[in-house]
């Protein structure tokens, strides 16, 4: 039986990294439906949370390209439904089949910052909660800082997000984009002497 099942297993897996590979490059080509393809087939072959944040960030990319449709109310509210639950569900599954990976919790978290940024609300508390656990899981991430940073800019805590940008920067000094964004904080805020020591 291992003899059997031994290649088999091996296939499988080589299959799935293949159709990986399709799904990336029709992605980069923006062949979202091809690229949505090859991930369901790839998943079908060996099951991995990759392959599951994947499929709920092409979920997301199909969404942000319905809302700039012009489409009957009834069918652009059912696609962006299914599509939405497409999105949530994959990222959930991704959590399940490993709980201890930090960029689960970030595609989850993202799937309600796209929605709110979609103009959908009561996205922020989701998103929070699970960007939280991302940094509970990986604490000194500048990627997960940065996101919290700009969710609290968001829900307009210029505090809490200059304390994130701060940490990030503590933990990656020449991270570009959190410099840029601290700038810009300072500026907003008024605090010229602030946005130009940064």
């Amino acid at each position: 039986i291992g003899t059997v099942a031994g290649p088999y297993m091996l296939y499988r897996q080589v299959s799935s990294l293949v159709a990986y590979h399709a799904a990336q490059l029709a992605i980069a080509a923006s062949n979202v439906e091809q690229a949505e393809v090859s991930l369901k087939r790839a998943n079908a072959l060996s099951n991995r949370d990759i392959y599951l944040r994947s499929l709920s960030n092409v979920a997301l990319l199909r969404l942000t390209q319905l809302a700039g449709q012009q489409l009957p109310q009834a069918e652009f509210q059912a696609k962006a439904n299914q599509l939405i639950a497409d999105a949530r569900v994959n990222a959930e599954d991704a959590i399940k089949l490993d709980p201890t990976n930090f960029e689960n919790y970030l595609q989850l978290g993202g799937v309600y910052d796209t929605l709110g940024s979609l103009g959908i609300q009561g996205t922020t508390d989701p998103a929070r909660q699970n960007y939280q656990q991302a940094l509970l899981l990986n604490p000194k991430s500048p990627r997960v800082l940065f996101t919290l940073a700009r969710l609290e800019y968001l829900a307009n805590d210029h505090a809490k997000a200059k304390d994130y940008l701060n940490k990030a920067l503590a933990e990656r000094p020449n991270y570009l984009e959190a410099v840029s964004f601290l700038v810009q904080l300072d500026l907003q805020d008024k605090n010229p002497d602030d946005a130009i020591e940064a």
